[in-house]
């Protein structure tokens, strides 16, 4: 499955297949960049990257997925391309399958970046900083494929909790 969206200032394009595969183009032509806070009417503007692990997603593949979006900035310090900052948008935060040990290695990255703003690079061992980026994820109440996430990487979000309305509340009476 291929979907395509376009709009005034962006154009995002996923193909839905067993290994991820994105693309993004970001047109946004502000001159002025105001910070950003949580709640700012601004939040689209970052360059947007969908992140949606299935249950075979690696560490390897979020990390390079990610990597991807981000340029060199000095030694050891990398940015969104373009110099903006970019909104990761993880759907289905607790697909990802727990390992022998009971961990789930791309969360652990995650975790790892939330904790200390970094990673390591694979090849050369070194650290490798990632800035100017926003974790935004959604996720199902655990079951039918869904596991719990660790305490560990919870604890470094801000929970909204949405519950389907019952037919009660659908329903007005005038």
């Amino acid at each position: 499955m291929h979907t395509h969206l376009t709009g005034p200032s962006l154009s995002l394009s996923l193909s839905l297949s067993p290994s991820l595969s994105l693309s993004f183009t970001h047109t946004h032509t502000h001159t002025h960049n105001p910070p950003l806070s949580p709640l700012s009417p601004h939040l689209t503007s970052p360059p947007l990257s969908p992140l949606s692990p299935p249950v075979q997603t690696t560490s390897n593949n979020v990390q390079a997925i990610i990597e991807s979006r981000v340029e060199k900035r000095t030694k050891g310090v990398y940015v969104p391309v373009g110099g903006k900052r970019m909104l990761a948008f993880l759907d289905d935060l607790n697909m990802p399958a727990n390992d022998d040990f009971g961990s789930q290695p791309p969360l652990e990255l995650l975790r790892l970046w939330i904790d200390y703003g970094f990673w390591y690079d694979r090849q050369k061992q070194t650290l490798k900083c990632v800035k100017d980026m926003f974790l935004l994820a959604s996720m199902g109440p655990p079951g039918g494929g869904r596991t719990h996430i660790s305490g560990r990487l919870q604890s470094r979000f801000n929970l909204i909790n949405m519950t389907f309305p019952t037919v009660s509340h659908t329903h007005t009476t005038t």
